[in-house]
């Protein structure tokens, strides 16, 4: 079977309601000691648009979950976790930012495997005028994404779960793009 790494990073504080998480899978054959220095060199690029009253807590560890079945098989440690305290000032409208499409170049099932996550709430400073989102940021993010993409010993996969009345095998497959896009996204869930 296929194992990933599971990495879940939660977000806290006054601005997200109810607590947030993003998760992000990594192929077993990642370096442990190297997910969660990039993870927290990705998330610090993401803290200056997130309004200041957030934190990102990034664990130094996580489960390795069977990538065909779903089923936790352990768990992995990196020996190192991270708090970052976002950065980000003014107004922000609840539940809206923008979204990080991550690309794969695998098919199943006659579509492509893509995941997402949500960077959600943005300060307002961060929106145009037209209601787009602000290009310096999304180059800023779109450049943490590639970064998080090339750094050596860390492989990002995109998880497509098992059907669940076992019609199909999930899989996971690697991520070979990241990129944020000038549109406003929202949150129908924290589950990204």
């Amino acid at each position: 079977m296929t194992d990933m790494l599971r990495l879940r990073v939660a977000w806290t504080g006054s601005a997200v309601v109810g607590g947030g998480l993003s998760t992000f899978y990594f192929d077993s054959g990642s370096t442990a000691t190297a997910i969660t220095p990039a993870m927290n060199t990705f998330f610090g690029v993401l803290k200056a648009y997130v309004p200041g009253t957030n934190t990102f807590n990034i664990p130094n560890g996580g489960d390795i979950i069977h990538a065909e079945t779903g089923a936790l098989s352990g768990i992995w440690s990196s020996g190192g976790a991270y708090t970052i305290s976002c950065t980000g000032s003014g107004p922000y409208p609840s539940g809206v930012g923008g979204r990080i499409k991550w690309g794969t170049a695998a098919i199943i099932n006659g579509r492509r495997v893509r995941g997402a996550t949500a960077v959600s709430p943005m300060v307002i400073a961060e929106y145009d005028s037209d209601g787009t989102l602000n290009g310096s940021m999304l180059t800023a993010i779109n450049n943490a994404c590639a970064a998080l993409l090339a750094t050596t010993g860390v492989e990002l996969v995109i998880w497509h779960r098992p059907h669940p009345k076992g019609a199909g095998n999930g899989a996971s497959a690697l991520a070979t793009s990241g990129t944020m896009q000038d549109a406003v996204s929202w949150l129908r869930t924290r589950r990204t």
